[in-house]
């Protein structure tokens, strides 16, 4: 197997998770839904979004790991989690600290602004009161 066909395997294997990480990393950004697919981001965004891409392959890793454990059989029998478990969860704490040197945090939701709701008012045009 030459360097292309491993490429082209990894990119095959991995491509679902490529996708999903990048576009969680455009929304951390704070891109629009339309722009996903199209998007280039600015140089002055590049490590924020090298750092998003870090921190959602990691979690996405992270899932994968979390299922696995280290069995042994002697006398009792003991399950704990994998340390490769361990050893993740400390790269993902660490892109998530990055993330927040530069100003982000990957565990908000979204924010929101000011909400208008004047349809609960009554209006002049109704018979309201206004």
């Amino acid at each position: 197997m030459n360097r292309a066909a491993a490429l082209a395997y990894l990119q095959n294997e991995y491509a679902d998770m490529a996708t999903t990480v990048i576009d969680q990393s455009l929304r951390g950004l704070e891109y629009p839904e339309a722009q996903l697919g199209t998007t280039d981001v600015p140089d002055a965004l590049v490590p924020a979004y090298l750092a998003h891409l870090d921190y959602f392959a990691l979690s996405r890793f992270l899932r994968v790991f979390s299922m696995r454990f280290n069995v042994s059989v002697s006398g009792a029998v003991s399950a704990s989690q994998s340390e490769i478990f361990g050893h993740v969860h400390v790269l993902r704490d660490m892109a998530e600290k990055r993330l927040a040197g530069l100003g982000y945090s990957p565990t908000q939701a979204f924010t929101s602004g000011r909400f208008t709701l004047d349809f609960l008012e009554p209006s002049q045009a109704t018979g309201g009161m206004g």
